[in-house]
């Protein structure tokens, strides 16, 4: 065998990267684990290391206890058992983490006294690339701890909502009230009803549905908001604005309350999701101001036997148009009592 064969590589393994364990720390251990009592000098002829950095390494590895010195004429060295190892490392870097968890209240009092302070300048901060928008997305979602409150309409960067149903849990704590308002457009993409099923009956969220949305938008507690900045038309979250406190979050905040009070609910019981035709979903999809074709494209119906269903829910609330609908479902009580208050006045709905 070569000395090119012999060379421990440093970019062996690796494994042990995660417990803080250096490339060049975790080669050297594999080399006395395989050389044990190894001297210096066979360490050396072993290892692409210089003679400087392997002294470095081993030093470090005897702080850590992963490697101790035998007695004798000529250093050597012993490798401590891999099971111990990992073990104490396990252990040390779930005390940092324990340690990094008790300084959040601390971190989170600096960043509300910087906000208080912060300079005209600093109320905005801008995002210039997909993977950093995505990112703070996500953060986002994790961070919520009161209240999520968010815009959906395409196009999406990350997962389309309609493969959302494999999600096994919300990304978002248990507990925080979430709310979205879907701009009808999504009513375009491959499976709209499993997903809004999964995130209003799984996860808690409340849904409504709009017309026309003029952005994305997410507010985390109120406190924050993430405000991608594509165009419809253009790239998908190719960029985004954090707003901190301000008067231009409080904006945002009022615009979302606005959307919130104008949307329809978005109700789709079992019945809409079994057939696709459950008055519930008819109605939701009706106040939301939807035309014939799009509602009977999303629930699987003929433009005619729509129109016969709406003129007979018009019919049974006694009003002539779709505005004056929705009217008078609010009256009733919408939208659980009255699509019951319907079914039992009309079996053609």
């Amino acid at each position: 065998m070569s000395r090119s064969d012999q060379v421990v590589s440093v970019a062996e393994g690796q494994v042990l990267s995660g417990l803080g364990v250096t490339a060049d720390e975790e080669a050297v251990y594999r080399l006395i684990l395989s050389h044990p009592g190894g001297s210096t000098t066979v360490l050396s002829e072993q290892s692409s290391l210089a003679p400087t950095r392997l002294r470095s390494v081993l030093a470090s590895l005897e702080h850590k206890g992963m490697i101790s010195r035998r007695g004798g004429r000529a250093l050597r060295f012993q490798a401590a058992p891999p099971a111990a190892v990992v073990e104490a490392l396990a252990a040390t870097a779930q005390e940092r983490v324990t340690r990094a968890r008790l300084e959040i209240p601390q971190l989170e009092a600096l960043v509300r006294h910087a906000t208080d302070q912060l300079e005209v300048t600093e109320i905005v901060e801008v995002l210039t690339s997909r993977a950093a928008v995505v990112e703070r997305s996500v953060q986002f979602q994790r961070a919520a701890r009161v209240s999520l409150d968010v815009f959906v309409r395409p196009p999406f960067a990350e997962l389309d909502p309609g493969e959302a149903a494999s999600l096994a849990k919300p990304p978002y704590a248990p507990g925080v009230q979430v709310r979205a308002i879907y701009d009808e457009s999504i009513l375009e993409m491959r499976g709209l009803f499993e997903h809004v099923r999964l995130m209003t009956r799984s996860f808690g969220e409340e849904a409504r549905l709009v017309p026309d949305l003029p952005m994305k938008l997410i507010i985390v507690d109120r406190s924050m908001a993430l405000v991608p900045t594509e165009s419809k038309s253009g790239p998908a979250d190719e960029a985004a604005l954090v707003v901190h406190r301000s008067g231009l979050l409080d904006a945002l905040i009022a615009l979302f309350d606005l959307y919130w009070q104008r949307g329809a609910p978005f109700a789709l019981g079992a019945s809409a999701l079994e057939d696709g035709a459950g008055a519930d979903a008819l109605v939701s999809l009706l106040t939301a101001g939807l035309k014939d074709e799009a509602i009977a494209r999303n629930l699987g119906l003929s433009v005619p036997t729509v129109r016969r269903r709406i003129a007979a829910l018009l019919s049974t609330l006694e009003v002539s148009g779709r505005f004056q609908a929705g009217l008078e479902l609010g009256r009733r009580g919408w939208p659980e009592r009255a699509v019951r208050d319907i079914l039992r006045e009309r079996s053609d709905i």
